[in-house]
């Protein structure tokens, strides 16, 4: 499984589902890496998203 993970000032932020504090989730990295440059297109580079196992961000 894979997330998404952006760390600002700091601070760990993980991508969550629509409307819930769960994390979205990919089944594999293709799909979470597509999905991240679809939202990194219009953020600043500071503030992008990246892609980790959900094991890793679990570990920080």
């Amino acid at each position: 499984m894979f997330i998404l993970v952006r760390r600002i000032n700091g601070e760990t932020e993980i991508l969550t589902k629509s409307n819930s504090d769960l994390a979205k989730t990919f089944p594999d990295s293709q799909s979470a890496e597509a999905f991240a440059q679809k939202l990194n297109a219009s953020i600043q580079p500071g503030k992008q998203w990246t892609v980790e196992t959900a094991k890793e961000a679990v570990a920080e």
